[in-house]
Order: C-alpha cells, then structure tokens, then sequence
C-alpha cells in the first residue's frame, strides 16, 4: 500500500479512501462526506495512507470475527496492487503502446485491457437517468460517489480469457453506460460511452426504416412486419376503418404496443375481426398516443408448433468510422401451441403506454376476492409474446422458454431432411445478417446526430434484436434493445450463463481495441481484429465497408422483397 499513501489528489475528494474499502465492491463508502477545501489535502498523503491501512484492517477484523480469520485471496492481492496505482502511471502505459503499434505497424499487440479508476459516481443521473438503478438493485453496485469499479475488473488483462469472472463483475459490464480502460488512457484519458439512447422507440424504429426504404427505393415493410404509428390521427383511423389494406385474413393478429414499452407487458392483441367490431362500435378514439400496431409475420415458422423468436446481438465497437459485429444470441419459446384458440374475447384493454395495464393491474388487485393480474398470467399473451417472463409464469422448465441457437439447425433437419435442413439454414443465416445490417444502415445517424462528435467517436452501443422466421427463412427484425436484460429472475442452465458471460467479455475486449486503434492513430485499416470470439465482423466503414462475398447488403442497397408463404 506504499504507492495509495503518495497518490496525488483526486478530482473528487474523498475517492481514494471510498475505492479501498471493499476489494470487491463499489469503492462507494455510505457517509463519507466531500472536501471541498484542497488546503485540507495539502501535505496530508501519509495522514490518508495510515487511513486507507486502518480502514483494511477493521475490514479483515470484521471478516475475522464474521467467519474465521483468513489471509487476503490472490484476487484481492491483484485488485491491492492495481488500486494503488496512479493515474499518471496508467496514462504513460497507454501511451508507450501506443507509439509501440504505431512503430510496429500493428504487429505489436495491446497489452493492457482492463478497466481503471474514473467517474463513475456520473452514472448517477448525470450521465444516465436509469443505469444506477439497475446497477444498485441487480448488480449490487452503488455508483453514487464511487470512483471505481468491481474490484475485479481492476485486475489488467483480456476479459475474454477470464470466463470465471464472477457474476457481479458481468452485470456491471452489462449496465454500466460509462467506462474508464486501460486501452484508452484510464481517468486521465477518454471516457468511453454506451450509446444507444432512443433506438428502442418502436415508432422512431419504423420511421427510420420507411425512411431508408424510401430514399434508396426499398420495398417498405421487408425484413420488419408492417408496424404503424397510431399516434398520427390519419393513419390511426385507416387502420381501424380499413384494416383490409393491411391484413390479409380475418385471423391476422396485430400487437399493439406501447412504443416506449419494453419485456412484453404493454402489448395488446387484435385479430382484423376484432378491429372490423371495434370500428363498427366506435369503441376507439384517434390518435392514439405513445402507441404503434405491427402485423403479425405472415407465414411464420413455428417449430413443433410453438411461437420463437431468435434473439441476436449487433456489437458497434466504433460509430466514428462505423464497425459491426454479429452474433447470434439464444431461441425464445412460447409454451402454447401457436395455433391455440384465444380464450378471452380480445379488446381494446390494455392498448398504448405501459401505464395502462398497470392501472389495470391496481384496479384488479384491489377488488376483494380478485386474483392477481400480471399481464405474463394471460395465457393468450403468453402464446404470442416470447419474453421468458411469459414462459416462466407457466411452467418451471427453462428448457421450455430458452433454447441455444444450435437448435436451429436441428429443427430444420428434423422437418427438412439433412440437405435441405443444412440449406435452409444458411439461408436464414443470410436473411438475419441482411435484416440486421439494413437496421443498423437506417438508425447509424441518431447517434452522430444527438450525442456529438465527441461522444460519437468514443461511443460504442450493443444491440439485441428479436427476430422472427417466415416458412421461407426470410429474418423480421420485431424489436431493438439497446440495453437488454441480464435475465436475473430464473435459474438459468449453464450454457445460458456460459453464453452471457462470453458476449459481455469479448465484446468490452473488442469495444477496447477498436478504441485503442483510434487512440493510436494507426491507419491500416484492413488490419484484422487480434480476437474477437463468437463476434462476427459485419461491417468496417475505413475498410471498404461491408464484408464481402457472403451476399450481405452495402449502405443504400435493398433486400430482396419476401416471397410470402401460404
């Protein structure tokens, strides 16, 4: 601890004393109070040292009366040493690699991934309105006054090749919006920031897409189901005085949907003959507000007759110039059979913004005698919508809500015959990457458009996509996510969690190196990444763009329209 007493002031009073508190936690200290006088700091190193060394021993002393004595573990040696560890130090490093690179012309290789010291007390509420409550109510992380993250990931090295990395570790990864690393100079050098705000509106989602269809005379409506925004009065009154024009069938079933509505909840279901009733009645009002309605996928692929959806991941280490990576995430199952009858008679119940079914919810659960109402209890909506909150409020087997990718494959030989399985499968593979690309192509300018230049270059966002499957492997991209769920309710099977783990790891490694490139000034641009696990490269704007010979789609080009099957 020689080097804690001798670090120089902070930026925040009070962060060295807070960070050495738990090796393993916030670095978030409840009740310590901010000096504001810097006098008060002035020739005071040892006095802070001997603080830091009485504060660790009381920590051991109560480990010891709590549970036994015991030495410090080797993690928290390492998370020891790199505490004590300054600022200046970790800046030098980057730079002594940097110039290394550039000397070397790429052939030296970044050694110093990890996480460092840095505001992350900012996630607060200054730089996020809801990352530091997911961070304190699922991760166990308080960022308020904190200055440092998990202790662990302190530690320098790939995350990619620390899969034992602890839970806590991983949800933070997941959440945090706001980091300081090794590759990019710590504290002292560039933030490095999670983008991502506003691409989870459904209605900007479809503008977005109608508008790159539009200008590059795309067929509307290939490689995303017909969605409408109900909160143009136009357009809403069309749907319910001329739903012909849309759907198909009577039986087509339309989600209506809460454009800022997320895990499922806020979907309302209504079959063409539900709307032709409703339109009869008069038993609606346009606009309205905060609501969007997207078509069923005509044709849609249910493997043993269950509804699914394929979760996969876009991983944009670099918005400025723009990389993608692809990756396949896990299956999403319905446990009802896709083609069940409704039980209830559906209506207008729990149509627009969340709040709704969460009146509804109140109003039930206050009635004496009334069950409980939670909107994943509705066994209609749990035949429809594949959020595993659904699924797992009907059954206790999460083999029946998640699956791994792989079972793609298998399903498609098992109706197929192996060939046309096998061919059938590298058909959806190109449809998904297509349908991915052509989002990624349409949303790109909300991030260079609202966050700066700044931002913009140090940015990075992760994305998930749900997507769905017609009889004919055509990919629908049904929803974007910019901060997915962690999925924290359930015992999960291991390769579920060995999945998670992976994605987070090597993405923030990939995040680090693309940052790291910039940093260095290096202009090869063909140069491959050094390693980059399940993520699949997509697309390199500095290197000529999308990948090529694999038939994906380039900036401004259309995908096929769909043939719709019977």
């Amino acid at each position: 601890l020689r080097g804690v007493g001798e670090m120089r002031k902070r930026d925040r009073p009070g962060a060295d004393r807070e960070a050495a508190g738990d090796w393993d936690a916030d670095g978030a200290e409840k009740g310590s109070k901010s000096r504001s006088s810097s006098e008060r700091w002035q020739g005071r190193a040892q006095v802070l040292g001997i603080t830091v060394i009485v504060f660790l021993l009381g920590t051991m002393a109560r480990q010891h009366f709590a549970g036994g004595a015991r030495e410090m573990s080797i993690v928290e040696k390492e998370v020891a040493k790199w505490i004590a560890q300054s600022d200046d130090e970790v800046l030098n490093m980057t730079r002594r690699e940097a110039k290394a690179f550039r000397t070397s012309h790429g052939a030296h290789v970044l050694q110093q991934y990890g996480l460092t010291r840095g505001n992350y007390w900012a996630m607060d509420g200054k730089h996020c309105k809801n990352c530091a409550q997911k961070l304190r109510a699922l991760c166990k992380y308080n960022p308020a006054n904190s200055s440092y993250p998990p202790g662990e990931l302190l530690i320098p090295g790939r995350l990619s090749k620390r899969s034992s990395l602890r839970e806590r570790n991983l949800c933070f990864l997941w959440y945090a919006n706001n980091f300081w690393t090794r590759a990019t100079g710590g504290a002292k050098g560039h933030l490095v920031w999670r983008l991502g705000s506003g691409i989870d509106d459904k209605g900007y989602l479809v503008r977005a897409l109608i508008k790159y269809a539009s200008k590059h005379s795309c067929t509307p409506f290939t490689g995303y189901p017909v969605t409408l925004e109900l909160n143009d009065t136009d357009t809403c009154e069309t749907f319910f005085a001329d739903n012909n024009k849309y759907a198909r069938k009577d039986s087509q079933l339309w989600f209506l949907k809460a454009a800022d509505g997320s895990t499922g909840r806020h979907i309302n279901l209504l079959r063409r003959q539900d709307i032709h009733e409703i339109h009869a009645a008069k038993a609606y009002e346009c606009p309205m507000n905060g609501s969007v309605a997207s078509l069923e996928v005509p044709g849609m692929w249910a493997p043993g007759g269950k509804k699914f959806d394929n979760r996969v991941y876009l991983l944009i280490p670099s918005i400025q110039p723009l990389v993608a990576f692809f990756r396949y995430g896990h299956l999403r199952f319905s446990v009802f059979n896709y083609t069940d009858p409704f039980e209830q008679h559906l209506s207008l119940v729990r149509t627009g913004r969340a709040s709704n079914w969460q009146s509804k919810m109140k109003a039930a659960n206050s009635t004496e005698n009334s069950s409980k109402y939670l909107p994943e209890n509705d066994r209609d909506l749990a035949r429809h919508v594949t959020n595993p909150r659904f699924g797992m409020a009907h059954t206790n087997s999460t083999d029946d809500v998640i699956q791994p990718v792989e079972k793609l494959l298998e399903h498609l030989i098992k109706e197929r015959g192996e060939e046309a399985g096998k061919k059938a499968y590298e058909d959806l593979g190109r449809s998904v990457r297509n349908a991915a690309l052509q989002v990624l192509y349409a949303i790109k300018k909300k991030w260079l458009q609202k966050n700066g230049k700044t931002m913009a270059r140090w940015g990075f966002a992760m994305v998930a996509m749900d997507v769905a499957y017609d009889g004919n492997m055509n990919a629908y991209v049904l929803d974007l996510n910019s901060g997915p769920s962690f999925y924290h309710d359930h015992e999960w099977p291991k390769w579920f969690v060995t999945e998670r783990s992976a994605i987070i790891r090597e993405g923030i490694d990939i995040v680090q190196e693309s940052m790291f490139r910039k940093l260095s000034n290096f202009t090869a641009k063909a140069m491959p990444y050094s390693d980059t696990g399940g993520w699949e490269l997509l697309y390199k704007e500095d290197a000529g763009g999308v990948v090529k010979g694999k038939g994906f789609i380039s900036h401004g080009e259309c995908l096929e329209p769909y043939k719709v099957p019977p």
